[in-house]
């Protein structure tokens, strides 16, 4: 079953695929039968027939993992960041001025 945030977003993209004219990838979501949320990504593309007729070929890339590496290494970036921060306030003696500069043009 579709995930219930991208229902919309996969309705839309299937009324509108077949007018592009290049492959199209969109990421959703999907329940699967045991409660788990898996992500894919959908690619779509337009092979013409011979008889003039066109037939869509599709294909459905599991992307959880992916997903959840991506979310792991932004949170260990966002760790860093205010690792850095602290160290860098750490640094500064309690004392040091704090200095406001204004000018004008």
């Amino acid at each position: 079953m579709i995930h219930p945030d991208d229902r919309l977003k996969l309705q839309h993209f299937l009324r509108n695929w077949h007018r592009e004219n290049a492959p199209i990838i969109r990421s959703i979501g999907v329940i699967c039968a045991n409660g788990e949320v898996v992500w894919g990504d959908v690619r779509v593309t337009m092979i013409p027939g011979l008889d003039g007729d066109s037939a869509a070929v599709s294909m459905v890339e599991d992307i959880t993992e992916r997903l959840a590496a991506q979310e792991h290494n932004q949170r260990l970036q966002h760790d860093l960041d205010a690792a850095r921060e602290r160290a860098t306030l750490d640094i500064l003696p309690a004392e040091f001025p704090m200095i406001s500069i204004i000018c004008w043009a």
